[in-house]
């Protein structure tokens, strides 16, 4: 059997600088065009242009803690010595965390650190209690007492404390994550450009190689390597289109050189 000797070759990169010098002069190596999708779905995929959040999140001022809601200019002279009493629906309201801060109040207070005043129906005194019990549910509770004082701000979220509106979220060319997505959505972006995929054609080649699964006989290879390939171009981003084994004829290989370019 005649042995084919290859009498040049190139090197590793040589070959690597003689194909990118090619993909330039045919304009081939720019950035793919952008494509819509749903920023939930676009885990993996590359940003075709910044991204800017649409609205600040949270949204408006929201409690970070459960418990009541005040006005930290009422407790300045609460202390432990001489305690501030306030009343329900007028200095304070029963708040949960998420829940918007009312107008005019500017503080929450833990839950643990309530000490209230109940009301119970079937007795006409008030008693101070540390906790909250089956006997002392929140609707019988007409007052509480503090011991310290609050701050301006204190256990309340800001507008935009996560994200602020019109702030970048992630540059252009950027590899989307779980986390980025989590941002996206908070600041309103539920849908962004991101690069198409590349499209790329895997055509296994020789008159020894033989497919998966078939019989094998002496003589005969079978091929796997556009399997790997394969894998590797998904794992990298894009979409691999692999041909069925094309054998050593010249004018085979051209023609689906020539009908791959086409379509990928």
């Amino acid at each position: 059997m005649r042995r084919n000797i290859y009498l040049s070759k190139l090197t590793l990169k040589e070959a690597q600088e003689k194909f990118y010098k090619t993909l330039l002069k045919y304009k081939i190596a720019r950035p793919l065009k952008g494509e819509l999708v749903s920023t939930e779905d676009s885990s993996g995929r590359i940003t075709a242009e910044p991204i800017f959040a649409k609205i600040s999140s949270p949204y408006y001022q929201a409690a970070a803690m459960d418990g009541v809601v005040v006005r930290a200019k009422d407790t300045y002279e609460a202390s432990e010595s001489s305690p501030i009493a306030l009343k329900i629906n007028q200095d304070f309201h029963f708040i949960n965390t998420g829940n918007p801060i009312p107008f005019g109040f500017d503080a929450v207070i833990k839950i643990e650190d309530i000490n209230p005043l109940n009301e119970f129906k079937r007795e006409k005194n008030k008693d101070i209690s540390n906790d909250f019990t089956d006997d002392s549910k929140e609707e019988n509770i007409k007052g509480i007492k503090i011991f310290s004082a609050v701050s301006p701000g204190q256990h309340i979220r800001n507008i935009g404390e996560d994200v602020v509106a019109n702030q970048l979220i992630i540059p252009v060319n950027h590899k989307i994550r779980p986390v980025d997505i989590g941002a996206l959505l908070a600041g309103g972006a539920n849908q962004l450009l991101v690069r198409r995929k590349p499209k790329v054609a895997v055509i296994p080649t020789g008159d020894e190689l033989i497919p998966p699964g078939e019989e094998i006989s002496p003589g005969k290879i079978i091929e796997y390597n556009s399997k790997i390939i394969k894998g590797l171009i998904y794992e990298w981003g894009g979409k691999a289109k692999v041909y069925e084994i094309v054998k050593d004829i010249p004018v085979d290989l051209k023609g689906i050189l020539l009908e791959a370019a086409s379509q990928n």
